[in-house]
């Protein structure tokens, strides 16, 4: 029995608290329902009110010709503050922006008084008309320009290490062309995005130039021109030229450029079991692993820890463990290499008796893989110093037999006693940082580069040295 009596009591609990919330919710919906009718009430209040305005404003006949000639008709908004003095001028301020309203006169006077009313009234429904508020254009413009930030014109695309965007870069540094950089992770732009860097985006035109060839045509068809230094107007229009030699050496040095990223990569993602961690850790700081202040954050994380995916991804795509393709690589680095010894030889730059963009891009391919040399310092010369990460692994304190591989160090010094290797590095040393579209001449005397080609002023760690057995102590460990 007592069981039965608790589950009764239970029972009618239950039932209480469903009419009590049943209840409640019909309150709340008579509640929201009178709300409601009040809101349309007001609103139709003041539909009525603003419409006996302007028949009071049309039996008055006001000619608004004596207002001033304001801008357009502005947005709604409640009105935080308005002022009107006796003379009918005033300000009215909504949003943070103070708008301010003519003097009326004598025809304020002739509305006796209502007018004001009548513009408060369209300015809290968003319907004022510009000619009663007296805004101009320009006041709208100052408020908006303290808020707006400024943004170049120009934004690049690009990752660290990718020599085309170095090219493009040191051609909107020469040009002194107003852009921003944005840079992603490497590869991760190629597998997750389909299409390959650099590219350029011209805010003004609405444009996305693509292909750092077809990029430098374009800076030399829209910047170039409007250069207003005549001299340096000229240097850049010879620059960005193109013409039938320079079209020539552009699909050399296309080539050029990926043989040397399966070249570089081969040596860098199949290093011998000694100095594979070597060539992870170098490949990571080239594609932007460690670059925390540019490259975002869930690129970085993805390159670390999407490695080996991404080695077996490059090493199937440039076919890195084909012994002929890695054969047609060098194949290719050797004779490019070898027709700009033969065009240094005749001239002082490698298309003629001019600093072109072709002397841009080959010293870009070539000093990628000049890392102890165009890295070093404690702003190196590639990208002006952008990417520390790259200061970081060619530091004082670096050993660079333990951080690079041994094939990357032996090729660094044979490109240094090639003429096409010097070239490079007087590029970088006089045209590079600073950047300098004018001066920087082709002589350079022997106390600034010595016989391999590399910088007297270089750190004396990084001076050619006896092959060696490979230390124990590393940056990467």
């Amino acid at each position: 029995i007592s069981k039965n009596d608790d589950a009764r009591r239970a029972e009618d609990q239950h039932e209480r608290r469903r009419r009590l919330r049943a209840e409640d919710q019909h309150e709340r919906r008579l509640l929201e329902q009178l709300r409601r009718r009040e809101d349309r009430r007001g609103r139709r209040a003041e539909d009525q009110h603003e419409r006996r305005l302007l028949e009071e404003l049309e039996d008055q006949k006001i000619d608004d010709s004596s207002l001033e000639d304001a801008g357009p008709v502005l947005d709604g908004g409640d009105v935080e503050a308005g002022v009107l003095d006796g003379d009918g001028a005033g300000d009215v301020q909504r949003g943070g922006v103070a708008f301010r309203r003519a003097a009326v006169g004598d025809a304020r006077g002739a509305a006796g008084g209502s007018r004001e009313a009548y513009v408060v009234a369209r300015f809290d429904r968003g319907t004022v008309p510009a000619t009663l508020l007296g805004v101009t254009a320009r006041d709208v413009k100052k408020s908006l320009a303290k808020h707006r930030q400024y943004r170049p014109r120009f934004q690049l695309v690009s990752h660290p290490i990718n020599h085309f965007g170095e090219k493009t870069r040191w051609v909107l540094d020469l040009v002194e062309a107003p852009y921003e950089e944005t840079d992603v992770g490497a590869i991760l732009v190629s597998m997750l995005r389909g299409r390959s860097v650099p590219w350029l985006v011209d805010r003004q035109a609405n444009s996305i130039i693509g292909n750092s060839d077809e990029i430098v045509a374009y800076v030399g068809a829209v910047v170039a021109p409007a250069i207003e230094d005549p001299a340096k107007r000229q240097a850049a229009e010879t620059l960005c030229r193109r013409t039938v030699e320079t079209m020539r050496w552009e699909a050399d040095l296309n080539a050029l450029g990926h043989a040397l990223q399966g070249f570089a990569y081969g040596i860098a993602l199949n290093a011998p079991e000694p100095y594979r961690r070597a060539g992870r850790h170098v490949a990571l700081t080239a594609w932007g692993a460690y670059e925390g202040r540019l490259v975002p954050l869930f690129d970085r994380c993805l390159l670390v820890t999407c490695y080996p995916l991404i080695r077996r991804f490059m090493a199937h795509a440039l076919k890195l463990t084909d012994d002929a393709r890695k054969a047609a690589y060098r194949q290719t680095l050797d004779a490019v290499l070898a027709k700009a010894d033969d065009a240094l030889k005749d001239s002082p730059y490698v298309a003629g008796d001019h600093f072109t963009y072709v002397d841009i891009a080959l010293a870009s391919l070539m000093g990628a893989v000049l890392p102890t040399v165009v890295f070093a310092g404690e702003k190196p010369k590639w990208a002006r110093g952008r990417f520390r990460s790259f200061a970081r692994l060619v530091g004082p304190s670096s050993s660079k037999e333990a951080v690079f591989p041994p094939a990357l160090l032996a090729f660094e010094q044979e490109v240094l006693r090639r003429p096409v290797g010097k070239h490079v590095l007087r590029l970088f040393r006089d045209r590079r940082h600073p950047a300098t579209l004018l001066g920087g001449g082709p002589e350079t005397s022997s106390s600034k580069l010595n016989e391999t080609g590399s910088s007297a002023a270089s750190p004396a760690h990084y001076a050619p040295v006896p092959n060696k057995a490979p230390t124990q102590q590393s940056t990467w460990s």
